[in-house]
């Protein structure tokens, strides 16, 4: 019995392109295949867009396509209709698994689990690549409804934890963080002071600070 699947290609917020690959879809195959051979944001662009809908590809990654079919454009007006339309489709092609393309790297998502389940694992997927995103360039990422939890754990982690010895520059850039939280108005607001204190963090106890990050946001 076939295990099909849809691969995918995040063209921009609104829209999804998607072909149809009728065998060996399942995550220890395909899912590796792709990782493999299709790694680059060109390749995956090209094995979705460029021909028929796709009978299989093989342990050495050649495709084997249909002369027929081929990228469907999928668009919503926001985030949440986009992923469910793409569940939609992906289900009335008999799915087992879709593969999409984000930010240079293979999402796996289930279909057999449900339009809420799918949907809700896409978007966690997302939200937590932006966050690994932020954490890399150095800043704290949170969102404007969560800005008094942020305040609340920073300032919980300073009172758990000072003095410690090394550690007044991560309690500086704390403070400056609770001050950048008090006052920024915009949409999605980026707190910095996290690049300084990095080591310093490091330096703490691994669980608090983990439970701190995570009551921030930055990770789930």
């Amino acid at each position: 019995m076939a295990t099909r699947g849809q691969i995918a290609y995040l063209v921009n917020a609104n829209t999804i392109a998607t072909t149809y690959i009728h065998y060996d879809a399942y995550p220890e195959f395909l899912g590796k295949t792709l990782d493999i051979f299709y790694d680059s944001d060109m390749e995956a662009k090209d094995l979705v867009m460029n021909g028929g809908s796709i009978r299989s590809i093989d342990e050495e990654g050649t495709v084997d396509r249909f002369n027929e079919g081929g990228a469907k454009m999928i668009k919503g007006e926001d985030e949440e209709t986009l992923f469910s339309l793409l569940y939609d489709h992906s289900d009335a092609a008999a799915a087992d698994y879709v593969y999409l393309w984000v930010e240079n790297d293979w999402i796996a998502l289930p279909v057999n689990k449900g339009r809420e389940y799918f949907v809700g694992l896409l978007k966690d997927k997302l939200r937590n690549m932006t966050n690994e995103n932020k954490i890399e360039e150095g800043t704290w990422s949170v969102m404007p409804e969560r800005i008094p939890e942020f305040i609340d754990a920073v300032e919980a982690l300073k009172e758990k934890y000072h003095p410690v010895v090394g550690s007044d520059l991560v309690f500086d850039h704390l403070d400056e963080a609770i001050e950048a939280a008090k006052s920024l108005m915009s949409p999605a607001p980026e707190m910095p002071g996290f690049e300084g204190t990095r080591d310093a963090l490091d330096a703490l106890e691994e669980s608090f600070v983990n439970k701190m990050k995570f009551r921030a946001g930055i990770i789930k």
